[in-house]
């Protein structure tokens, strides 16, 4: 009898360990749980820090485009005023010599 007893208790015992090992695997599958859904909120935000990333290059070359096309614009004014002066001081010198007629 002192037997069946013994292998009762180590029975029991055995029954305690195994619930204690099925509960940590519980909770061990839901940290997992848990892990993977952080880890999905961190995939979404690298693809949006990559998309913002691209929408920045992106911005950047129109902006690189918009000042050339300003540094483009500002040299053919340059170029219409320094024309025009050069206009004006030729038809200064001709009225001066007409009326030195």
């Amino acid at each position: 009898m002192e037997n069946e007893t013994e292998e009762t208790e180590i029975e029991k015992l055995a029954r305690i360990v195994k619930d204690g090992f099925d509960r940590m695997d519980e909770r061990f599958g839901s940290v997992d749980e848990r892990l993977a859904k952080v880890d999905e909120r961190f995939t979404d935000v690298n693809k949006r820090f990559d998309s913002l990333g691209y929408k920045v290059d992106q911005l950047d070359t129109k902006l690189e485009a918009h000042r050339q096309q300003t540094k483009d614009g500002f040299a053919a004014v340059r170029a219409v005023m320094g024309g025009i002066s050069h206009t004006l001081t030729d038809h200064e010198e001709r009225i001066k010599e007409l009326e030195g007629e």
